[in-house]
């Protein structure tokens, strides 16, 4: 057992030296593997400090969890779910006749022991260590051959859970500060449509016909990203509303998070009612007031849509599947 984290460890200061780049599928992977081959705490509180010691390791980090929403065009972010997905886009872009001038031919080789065991896939082997991480090179392998431009923008940016930002590993190095838009909230304003469950299937692709970036955030709400903003914006928005079938109601995304920290403060007082505890006053005043915080914070919020006279009703309560299904974002 020795020897052999004496050979991991020795792998991990091979790959280090030869400063190559590393593919993640989420910070976590990345954190775990500085925890257990540096062998010593990650920095706390110092942004950058932890972008630095990772710089020491490799040069560029490409998170693919990060590509989902860089690329915009994907709905589910389980690593499998997203690796059938992006293999599935490319051949149809290779099959298509414009698709075979631009989109380079893969083909991947197993050799050994990853031959062996990993040449057919099967649900068994998801969350097997080999498995993710050949999935994972794979996945890469694809969306830089979709969106090579798309993917070198997204070097050294990591992955944070339901939000609009990323941590910025170039920008915690030069200023200490990690954290950045994923959008340039100067050029583009960012809305949410509330799907129809039953009448919402074209939705996502009428919104990409009609010229808009997307995201899934989960299974009834989509991220449209508007490439304008002032008055420009509120033109744009109201000719996308006219051309998307199958939307309840559209709403600013800052609006669209207050509501789900609503909800998360709802669902929580009911769960400690349920088991016998009780919420201080205090402590609903708090939840109601980082509620309204979020809200007033909006560029993008009611204001924006009801002078357009859009449909505003406030986002239910979701939730992603723990199996990805859904885009966990």
């Amino acid at each position: 057992k020795a020897e052999k984290q004496i050979g991991l460890l020795l792998l991990w200061k091979a790959l280090c030296a030869a400063r190559l780049p590393f593919v993640v599928h989420c910070p976590l992977d990345l954190f775990f593997l500085l925890a257990a081959f540096e062998r010593r705490p990650l920095p706390r509180n110092d942004p950058q400090a932890l972008a630095m010691m990772i710089r020491q390791c490799t040069p560029k980090v490409y998170d693919t969890a990060h590509l989902h929403g860089a690329l915009g065009q994907f709905k589910r972010l389980g690593l499998v779910k997203f690796f059938e997905d992006a293999r599935a886009r490319y051949e149809e872009l290779k099959g298509s006749g414009n698709g075979l001038d631009r989109i380079p031919q893969l083909e991947f080789k197993l050799l050994g022991e990853t031959a062996v065991r990993y040449s057919k896939q099967h649900d068994e082997l998801a969350h097997e260590a080999g498995f993710d991480s050949l999935l994972t090179a794979q996945l890469f392998a694809y969306l830089r051959a979709i969106a090579p431009a798309r993917v070198k923008e997204g070097a050294n940016r990591l992955f944070l859970y339901r939000s609009v930002e990323c941590l910025d590993l170039d920008r915690a190095v030069q200023s200490g500060h990690v954290g950045s838009s994923v959008f340039d909230l100067t050029r583009v304003t960012l809305l949410v449509a509330a799907v129809d469950p039953l009448d919402g299937n074209e939705a996502a692709r009428l919104i990409s016909v009609a010229g808009s970036q997307y995201k899934w955030m989960d299974a009834t709400h989509i991220l449209v990203v508007l490439r304008a903003s002032g008055g420009a914006a509120v033109r744009k928005a109201a000719e996308l509303a006219a051309k998307v079938h199958g939307v309840v109601s559209w709403m600013g995304f800052d609006e669209w998070r207050a509501a789900q920290v609503a909800c998360a403060g709802t669902s929580l007082r009911a769960q400690e009612y349920a088991n016998g505890s009780t919420i201080s006053e205090g402590g609903e005043g708090e939840q109601e007031e980082s509620a309204d915080g979020a809200s007033a914070a909006s560029s993008t919020g009611s204001g924006f849509s009801a002078a357009n006279g859009y449909s505003i009703a406030p986002a239910g309560c979701t939730h992603s599947n723990a199996d990805g299904n859904d885009s966990e974002w």
